[in-house]
């Protein structure tokens, strides 16, 4: 399992992922901008998620290495740090 936390100002991110069959799938947990950022929960949450494949973001790649994953994750991060609403677009379909 990889993990990573992004560093927005607010609405901290923590993305958690695995590569499977040349895919890699991740899922995400948003601190609120009331909650003090805590990496534990944020990992603790996400990898949940993870494991139930909820709200999962799956795209292809052709590495399966950690700089590709830093690099997908921060991504979503970025996508998520900005849309509250991101569970509805990550089960809707999204291209980052």
């Amino acid at each position: 399992m990889l993990i990573y936390h992004s560093r927005h100002p607010k609405n901290r991110v923590t993305i958690v992922g695995e590569y499977n069959d040349g895919k890699l799938c991740m899922t995400a947990a948003r601190c609120s901008d009331k909650d003090n950022f805590c990496r534990k929960v944020g990992r603790d949450k996400a990898s949940a998620r993870l494991k139930l494949h909820r709200n999962c973001y799956s795209t292809s790649v052709e590495e399966s290495t950690i700089k590709n994953f830093v690099e997908q994750a921060s991504k979503l991060a970025n996508f998520i740090s900005e849309n509250v609403n991101f569970k509805k677009y990550i089960k809707e379909g999204i291209t980052l």
